[in-house]
């Protein structure tokens, strides 16, 4: 299936492409829906993340934003970090849906 442009505004807008989301999830631990995800290609994730649809994590080039291992990141919730700020989530959290 081709994801070309779909793929070219989320890379627009430094976002992970389909097809890197899926890589991401294979890696992480499971990423349910990659259409509905929008995860900042800055952001990091650790081992065993889990992933629900509608997820949105943007991160500036120049920030930091970091989820350590064991983090589930359920349906709905958005994070935002601007220009040299910086979020790093520990171990183990589960975050809920609506803004951080």
């Amino acid at each position: 299936m081709d994801h070309s442009d779909l793929d070219a505004a989320r890379v627009a807008h430094g976002f992970l492409t389909i097809g890197e989301c899926l890589d991401l999830g294979r890696r992480i631990g499971a990423l349910f829906d990659p259409y509905s995800t929008l995860l900042s290609r800055h952001a990091r994730f650790g081992p065993g993340t889990v992933i629900y649809p509608g997820v949105s994590v943007e991160c500036a080039p120049d920030a930091t934003c970091e989820f350590g291992p064991d983090n589930v990141l359920y349906p709905g919730l958005r994070v935002t970090v601007g220009s040299g700020a910086a979020v790093v989530v520990g171990a183990g959290n589960r975050l809920g849906e609506g803004g951080a």
